[in-house]
């Protein structure tokens, strides 16, 4: 496998540096670079293009920030001489600093592509993690939970006394810790305010609006094996049924058929989460928590009633739940004029504490008690590449990655802090209109926040005092670099990379919309020899592949002179009138298990499907699989003039 993958690599490096060619402007460097990073290569394996480049990537970035190239001790990023830069793509960074590492002053942006494609380029390959990558990740995990500031309220109890979150104050975190703006109790007295605003325009969420119901989330739960069903439940925890009644929330006859003389069938029984890890990189994985299937169901209510909320307040200026595009456009005008900074945090999820959000929601005890209901605060540690550090967990932060409330709650929050670091830097008096003007001048998506960059200072020594942990390798406020949201951007264009995915050198049904996508990413951008090379992998499905217009927004091979289907198979179809060609089409399909008439019902009282929908089917569906496969389709889709939209045609054409 190793030599195998290595093998498949070693066409990435020489596609590549095809690409980049015209970027060097000695031959003889050219040379050198690609011979050193193919002996690399085979000397230490992949590690060196997923590990070692992005990491020597990453010192870029923040060299570029700094506008000083600061010699490191990475592999391939060592200095020799009197030369400031390194040997490896020298002649590209000699084009960017100069030999004393200043910045030039009109450093090239086409060898700031270069040199950030190539290193970046095999960042995202999906390969196993090693045990002692789980085994680190799990020990961090759990050191942090253990710095975790306490909470004030009793957030372990059932009975949840919400309304003695009005005394609280986030000054009581101690003023000799902050060290923001003029006044350090100043600075905390503007935060609390800045929260109270916002969490009172956010309304009563015990007065539920249409729409906002309960649902499931596409992932796996703690408590239910995979043929169970997950509108039966079993347990229902005393906590979660004192704000969410089990006649209401879990079935669609008030119980009844829950009661076996006088007692109730169900369980008051709450199960703790459970964490899993999940692929992210080389080095390490994603540990995320498995929630019960109770907590989850009501998490998703509570998302969804604080997203439709959130719209109706001043945060729907600077915070969305589901779309990065604000995040994107403020990083690239960040860094083209300097005037944002984007602050990355480190493992902001597992940071965030109770005591923190006690205090931030203090004056709508309407979402306390909600957030404290649905709150799982008890974690099980089981992974069995560390068996070592298996253990219970009770619960200081907030809420692990894997709950649904997470996201919603830290982007609310960290908005708040955003904001609130105007206010302190600027001196501004607290009135509607300055917060209202405050919020569009900021953007948070989750950890991804954007404030302007006089600004930065004060927001970070906030987070900090909140307990959180600013990622100085990814924030940037000097300088014209700017990362947010999967947007690189260096002095207003966009220098974010195509990335290759898939290690293997012949795609399958399932992998080919990934690597079909990632083709046509490094085509777009004219890194045209690393396209083919990837459109290599799966030359087997090249004959049933059409050649699209980049205005056609159907799976193909783009280009930029417009359609091509003379090499796909035709017919004319008696029965649609119509010209259809045969090409690969995406498919998805989920197994469903049926589960009893009752839950069925529950199920579709929940989904509410169309009146005319004959597909729909009931049960407990496994994770989606998708994958594309030949069939008949539209030839007039495939044409830039074609009046009907991708997303209708694939809804109207059936397999």
């Amino acid at each position: 496998m190793q030599n195998s993958l290595v093998t498949h690599l070693r066409g990435y490096v020489e596609a590549m540096f095809k690409d980049i060619r015209f970027d060097y402007r000695r031959t003889r460097d050219w040379e050198r670079d690609k011979a050193r990073l193919l002996h690399e290569l085979e000397f230490h394996g992949p590690r060196v293009l997923t590990v070692d480049l992005p990491a020597l990537c990453k010192h870029l970035d923040k060299c570029l920030a700094d506008g000083l190239y600061v010699p490191s001790k990475l592999f391939l990023g060592r200095c020799w001489g009197q030369n400031q830069v390194p040997v490896f793509l020298r002649d590209l960074f000699l084009q960017i600093f100069s030999r004393e590492g200043m910045i030039l002053e009109t450093p090239s942006i086409y060898a700031i592509a270069a040199v950030r494609w190539l290193l970046l380029g095999c960042k995202k390959i999906t390969l196993p993690c090693p045990v002692e990558g789980v085994v680190n990740e799990v020990k961090s995990f759990i050191n942090v939970e253990a710095r975790v500031r306490h909470h004030s309220l009793n957030w372990e109890c059932d009975e949840f006394r919400s309304d003695e979150a009005e005394c609280l104050h986030f000054a009581d975190f101690g003023q000799s810790d902050l060290d923001v703006g003029r006044s350090p109790g100043r600075a905390a007295s503007i935060l609390s305010a800045i929260a109270d605003r916002i969490s009172t325009s956010l309304g009563d969420l015990h007065l539920e609006r249409p729409g906002e119901i309960p649902r499931h989330g596409p992932g796996v739960v703690a408590d239910l094996t995979k043929k169970a069903s997950k509108y039966q439940f079993a347990d229902w925890p005393a906590k979660l049924d004192r704000i969410f009644p089990y006649d209401l929330y879990a079935t669609t006859d008030f119980g009844m058929s829950q009661l076996v003389g006088h007692e109730l069938q169900y369980r008051n029984r709450e199960v703790p989460s459970r964490l899993i890890a999940v692929p992210k990189d080389l080095t390490k994985p994603r540990l995320i928590a498995a929630e019960p299937s109770q907590y989850q169901w009501i998490q998703q209510l509570v998302w969804n009633q604080l997203e439709a909320r959130v719209k109706g307040t001043v945060l729907k200026n600077c915070v969305s739940f589901r779309d990065q595009g604000l995040n994107q456009r403020f990083a690239i005008e960040g860094s083209r004029t300097g005037g944002f900074a984007t602050i990355d945090l480190s493992a902001a999820s597992d940071r965030l504490s109770c005591a923190v959000v006690e205090r931030f929601f203090r004056s709508n005890i309407t979402i306390l008690d909600r957030l404290h209901a649905c709150r799982t605060r008890w974690l099980v540690v089981d992974l069995p590449e560390a068996k070592q550090h298996s253990c219970y967990l009770s619960l200081k932060k907030f809420a692990p990655m894997g709950s649904a409330v997470t996201f919603p709650v830290q982007s609310i929050v960290y908005a708040g802090v955003a904001i609130a670091s105007i206010f302190v830097t600027r001196g501004w008096k607290m009135t509607n209109a300055n917060v209202t003007k405050a919020s569009k001048m900021v953007t948070v998506f989750g950890d991804d926040i954007i404030v302007p960059t006089d600004c930065c200072r004060n927001a970070i020594g906030l987070l900090e005092y909140l307990g959180l942990k600013v990622n100085v390798g990814k924030t940037y406020e000097r300088g014209f670099f700017r990362e947010s949201c999967g947007v690189e951007a260096y002095a207003g264009i966009d220098v974010s990379p195509a990335r290759v995915l898939s290690p293997t050198n012949h795609a399958s049904n399932g992998s080919l919309s990934s690597v079909l996508q990632s083709s046509n990413n490094f085509w777009e951008h004219g890194m045209w020899n690393t396209a083919k090379w990837l459109e290599s992998t799966f030359i087997h499905f090249r004959h049933l592949l059409p050649v699209v217009d980049t205005r056609v927004e159907v799976p193909g091979l783009l280009s930029f002179c417009g359609t091509s289907l003379d090499h796909l198979p035709m017919r004319r179809s008696d029965a649609l009138h119509r010209k259809e060609v045969r090409v690969m089409r995406p498919h998805s399909k989920a197994q469903t298990l049926e589960t009893d008439g009752r839950h069925r019902l529950f199920q579709w009282f929940i989904e509410s499907p169309a009146p005319d929908l004959t597909t729909w089917e009931s049960g407990t569906r496994d994770a989606t699989v998708a994958d594309m496969r030949p069939g008949w389709a539209d030839a007039q889709t495939f044409l830039p003039s074609s009046n009907i939209s991708a997303s209708e045609h694939w809804k109207r054409e059936k397999p």
